[in-house]
């Protein structure tokens, strides 16, 4: 069967960019870039850059609450306005200083990683994190919450880079739960990271088996899903009277763009 580098192409795919080195133990300068884009607050682009590292970036969009401290008013003058603000998340803080205006702002910033979610971490049985890892975390949003949430679903104790996949999938309370009573919950993390990256959920789970697919392994499911096999793309076969008992032979003809017929023959089986 096909394998697929469903985590990495998800990440290379996202309008995320992370490539950072720092000291968990200490704080660590970046210089800031902020863009307005318009529209009702949810678009300003955000740049971040190690200051000495040119290869150290972090951009992505945010909401001007997002922001604590930033007026919009402060990057719509024509002049230079001095702005103050912070970002705090769970996992560490940027506190930045610098000037805006022409819908624009930049200046410096500094690092803090939170040494309480750090204790949070080692608590719950999470291997020592690095600083890369540290600002990574901050950088998806990774909560306790999500620690949490995986703990309540009986997962192992995650690794870094297992919060820092799911924070940056979005995954969300009862995700884990809607797998398991469509009688898919993956027993590994990175099977699940997969799942998630896909869009794998219950709905399309229950949509396969009406089609008489409901005993995919693991595996077969997240194929399927890779190749944009749909319970509609079946049934279409089927109507064209072409039935195929053989996941891994649906692969193939998927995967060779092999669609249903234009004319409807008696029905038949591929196997």
């Amino acid at each position: 069967m096909t394998r697929f580098p469903i985590f990495l192409a998800s990440i290379a795919a996202s309008t995320l960019t992370i490539t950072a080195t720092v000291d968990a133990a200490s704080s660590t300068e970046f210089n800031f870039r902020l863009k307005d884009e318009g529209g009702d607050g949810a678009n300003i682009r955000a740049d971040f850059r190690r200051s000495d590292r040119a290869n150290s970036q972090w951009n992505s969009s945010f909401r001007i609450t997002d922001f604590a401290g930033l007026e919009r008013s402060q990057l719509a003058g024509k002049g230079q306005t001095p702005v103050r603000f912070a970002l705090v998340r769970d996992a560490g803080r940027l506190d930045c200083s610098g000037t805006g205006g022409s819908s624009s702002a930049e200046g410096q910033c500094r690092f803090t990683a939170n040494q309480e979610f750090l204790d949070h971490l080692r608590s719950s049985g999470i291997a020592p994190v690095s600083g890369e890892d540290v600002y990574a975390m901050t950088a998806v949003g990774v909560r306790r919450d999500l620690i949490t949430e995986i703990r309540r679903a009986n997962y192992p104790a995650p690794s870094a880079q297992n919060l820092i996949a799911l924070a940056a999938l979005g995954l969300e309370s009862g995700y884990i739960q809607e797998l398991a009573a469509s009688g898919y919950r993956p027993a590994q993390l990175n099977t699940l990271i997969q799942f998630k990256a896909l869009g794998v959920d219950g709905a399309y789970i229950e949509s396969l088996k009406k089609v008489g697919y409901g005993n995919l392994a693991l595996e077969g499911l997240v194929e399927f899903k890779a190749l944009g096999i749909t319970a509609d793309y079946i049934r279409r076969l089927q109507d064209s009277g072409i039935r195929v008992v053989d996941s891994g032979k649906l692969v193939q003809m998927k995967a060779l763009g092999v669609g249903p017929a234009d004319n409807r023959p008696n029905p038949r089986n591929t196997r």
